[in-house]
């Protein structure tokens, strides 16, 4: 297995909080409104609200003025976005009616460093 790129985690969200996913980049997608999104594998899968297990997601900066590329600052804060089409690793642009956003999250640059989130009470 290659080695992740970065590790997505949450304070917020149960489900990344008690276990943060291993992140391989994929590709840029640019979005319909401006702005460009980072298609990425997560490992393991992400359970969306249907209970379907999906392994390849969309990132987007949830702050103004963060930035994926190149990743701005660490811990940086993402919206974790289900994309609705067939090929995801075949889009080039993005519409928000073809996704769905799933939950809130942050990157980590490593393993060690989300590990340190504070686990939800």
């Amino acid at each position: 297995m290659q080695a992740p790129d970065f590790y997505l985690g949450s304070v917020e969200s149960r489900e990344l909080n008690r276990r943060p996913r291993r992140c391989t980049f994929l590709k840029r997608v640019k979005r319909r409104r401006g702005g460009d999104v980072m298609l990425v594998r997560v490992d393991p899968p992400l359970s969306d609200l249907a209970g379907e297990h999906v392994d390849r997601l969309i990132v987007a900066p949830h702050i103004a003025g963060d930035e994926l590329f190149p990743i701005s600052r660490w811990p940086l804060h993402v919206y974790v976005v289900r994309t609705l089409a067939q090929n995801p690793e075949q889009l080039e642009f993005l519409d928000d009616a073809e996704s769905a956003i799933l939950d809130w999250g942050e990157l980590y640059a490593n393993e060690d460093a989300v590990k340190e989130v504070r686990p939800l009470d």
